[in-house]
């Protein structure tokens, strides 16, 4: 909870710093003529923290991190934009700890993450080459786990759950041409506590599921739709 509440502190403090930008700056960042476009994004993602399990003994699952690609198609008005997008993430798991006996078993099998969230960004006009921007998002995370067992068990854990998501965004973008642009970025992601069954029947809630993604993104304006 500490640590979440520390990234959205310093997710609000560049907030306030772009506003400041925004009202000082002089010049006018180049933007593309258009305001359709479409995205591309590959990142790397890393939970925040072990999750935990609410429910049933103290236990910590520990998963390693992973790549994550995306793709995204919005419209751009004037320092505004709106998007929906579609995120896919895959995380092996590494470990699970008894807090009960103080042990750590090796574990099998991995995560996999759907994403379907919609953004929104605001960009503030600056003369600077790197052009800053900040946004946030909501939407859901179909989140699977696959055959996940301890290295020695036959029997895992195989079940999704749907759990509601949110986001928050920083960056920068830089010009490649007059329609395309490269950027940069940061995204705290936290999906909501998902619930599994395992090969018993029993039914356990996990707590801690935020996770932190740095990638690179490549946004292409369609030409023809003017603003």
């Amino acid at each position: 909870m500490a640590r979440s509440l520390a990234v959205i502190i310093m997710f609000y403090l560049l907030l306030t710093m772009s506003t400041y930008v925004s009202a000082s700056g002089a010049g006018q960042y180049v933007q593309s003529e258009s305001s359709m476009y479409a995205g591309l994004r590959l990142g790397y993602v890393n939970p925040l923290d072990d999750y935990k399990e609410a429910n049933l003994s103290p236990t910590e699952w520990e998963s390693d991190g992973g790549l994550n690609c995306a793709i995204a198609a919005g419209w751009h008005w004037n320092t505004f934009r709106a998007e929906g997008e579609i995120s896919y993430r895959k995380m092996e798991m590494k470990s699970r700890y008894s807090k009960k006996n103080a042990t750590r078993t090796g574990l099998e099998g991995d995560q996999d993450h759907l994403a379907f969230m919609i953004n929104g960004y605001w960009q503030p006009v600056t003369d600077w080459t790197f052009a800053p921007y900040a946004g946030a998002g909501f939407g859901f995370t179909r989140i699977s786990w696959n055959d996940v067992r301890a290295e020695s068990a036959t029997n895992g854990i195989t079940d999704k759950d749907n759990v509601f998501t949110y986001q928050l965004i920083a960056g920068a973008s830089y010009p490649l041409t007059p329609g395309l642009f490269l950027e940069a970025e940061y995204r705290f992601i936290a999906p909501r506590d998902p619930s599994f069954t395992d090969a018993s029947g029993l039914e356990g809630r996990l707590e801690d599921q935020e996770l932190h993604l740095i990638s690179l993104a490549l946004r292409y304006y369609f030409p023809g739709f003017s603003k």
